[in-house]
């Protein structure tokens, strides 16, 4: 691989680690100082893979990293203290990760573009997804769904939740080649199955390639009706549902947060309790699906659903799963599970509250934005004593791509923030294998630590790797 011809990183990442403060400040001043004075010959690109590859000093606590897309943007930054920092205390002892998988009806046009077109690992997934896909459903192109010149086929029920689906397993894919593993995973309804996926109890390719092939072939079996998410507690919103009997019926498709849960129905019953939430001041915010999922609407659907799981080959977990559906950490999972998963409502709450329990206090989105963050986020601040902490920085919800920059510079910014919190990273991963330049880092260095650079210098001519920094 050339790294020149098949790279083209929309922005660059810098890491510094030091075993004390001072040395800290003054790598940054170097850094500052080196760019200047070479600032127009500088390749971004191959000064920050030397700079992040250097061997760190012993007892590197002390560690900064910065985000910026030109050589400019970087001296900014550092001058102005623009980046992240943080002391790593225990090295050894790393953040508890929780990997987020998002649900249905999350994926925007366009969405992960960059990252395909700038990422080998993500577009050889998504390359992956779509032969895998084509073979049992030729109808459905992932990649003309989501960068196509037709937008409007996310329109569809079926374009909108396959490309969500291998999306968010392939932004799991780029952080597992990062080396950031989760300790658990957590999905919010169809989600569910990609964590699962995540977690190798059953296969991306094989087990949820079927599951997008049975939702193909039965989506038009599920009832029509509508969804409405209701801001109110979970009592006070039953009370209203019980008032609808007979063949016009409501139910709860998923509990969010405390005040946060979503209702399905049929068209008539959701639009008398729209007008019911109206008349009591209750917010209530109608979704653009017209099919009731989690729901007694799904019924019809039911015995197709559970033929197709019982072919699924399920193993153990690697990394502890919790279940949106009983809201619990499962060891194993069978065809009964999916099926209740799917005809029960999500219990994201519960399930939320089952990860924090465990200690967790870092959690990556799969997905754009921190929509699933943003609801555990609310269900802890109901907590007094997890409101202190949250407020106290000792909690982390964080974006893979967002809306709000580009999606490498927010898939950076999240690295960057994984790294400063002591997180072991891999640079293979984004940098790959390749020869590189040769690029001089000796002088950031004080004369103390030559012989280190020597014996790093040494290692990589004896591993037949190429010396990127004589």
């Amino acid at each position: 691989m050339n790294f020149e011809e098949d790279f083209n990183f929309p922005a660059h990442i810098l890491t510094l680690t030091s075993s004390t403060d001072l040395e800290l400040s003054r790598f940054i001043s170097k850094c500052i100082a080196h760019l200047k004075q070479h600032g127009d010959s500088v390749d971004l690109k191959m000064f920050t893979h030397s700079m992040n590859n250097f061997p760190p000093p012993m007892n590197s606590h002390y560690r900064v990293a910065v985000v910026a897309k030109t050589v400019p943007e970087m001296v900014q930054k550092l001058e102005k203290g623009a980046y992240l920092k943080g002391k790593v205390v225990q090295p050894e002892v790393k953040p508890k990760i929780c990997f987020l998988f998002p649900g249905y009806g999350t994926c925007p046009y366009k969405q992960g573009h960059e990252l395909y077109t700038s990422l080998k690992v993500f577009e050889d997934m998504m390359v992956q997804a779509e032969d895998s896909v084509r073979r049992e459903i030729p109808e459905i192109s992932i990649l003309d769904a989501l960068y196509g010149e037709d937008r409007a086929l996310l329109n569809n029920p079926v374009h909108a939740l396959i490309p969500q689906l291998f999306l968010s397993y392939g932004i799991f894919k780029v952080w597992e080649s990062f080396g950031i593993h989760p300790d658990y995973v957590l999905g919010h309804s169809m989600g569910d199955y990609v964590a699962a996926a995540a977690a190798n109890i059953n296969h991306m390719m094989t087990d949820v390639v079927q599951i997008c092939w049975w939702f193909s072939q039965n989506v038009d079996q599920i009832k029509d009706g509508e969804m409405a998410v209701v801001l109110q507690e979970e009592d006070m919103i039953h009370g209203l549902l019980e008032e609808e009997e007979g063949a016009e019926w409501l139910d709860f498709s998923s509990h969010n947060t405390k005040y946060q849960h979503v209702v399905g129905g049929t068209f008539k019953a959701m639009q008398g309790f729209k007008e019911t939430c109206k008349s009591l001041k209750i917010p209530c915010f109608e979704m653009t699906l017209k099919k009731p999922f989690h729901t007694r609407g799904v019924q019809p659907v039911i015995k197709a659903l559970a033929e197709t799981v019982t072919k699924f080959k399920y193993g153990a977990p690697t990394t502890k799963f919790v279940s949106s559906y009983t809201g619990n950490i499962e060891d194993s999972l069978n065809a009964a599970t999916w099926t209740n998963h799917f005809r029960q409502p999500v219990n994201f709450k519960k399930a939320s509250e089952t990860v924090v329990s465990e200690g967790v206090n870092v959690f990556v989105e799969m997905g754009a934005d921190t929509p699933l963050g943003s609801m555990m986020k609310e269900n802890m601040e109901t907590n007094a004593d997890f409101k202190k902490k949250i407020e106290a920085g000792q909690y982390h919800w964080l974006p893979s791509i967002t809306g709000a920059a580009t999606e490498f510079e927010t898939l950076l910014n999240t690295f960057a923030q994984l790294f400063v919190l002591g997180c072991p990273v891999k640079w293979t991963g984004l940098y790959g294998s390749f020869n590189v330049k040769h690029f001089d880092t000796t002088w950031l260095h004080d004369d103390n630590r030559k012989d280190l650079i020597e014996e790093f210098l040494v290692d990589l001519e004896k591993a037949g790797k190429p010396c990127i920094f004589r």
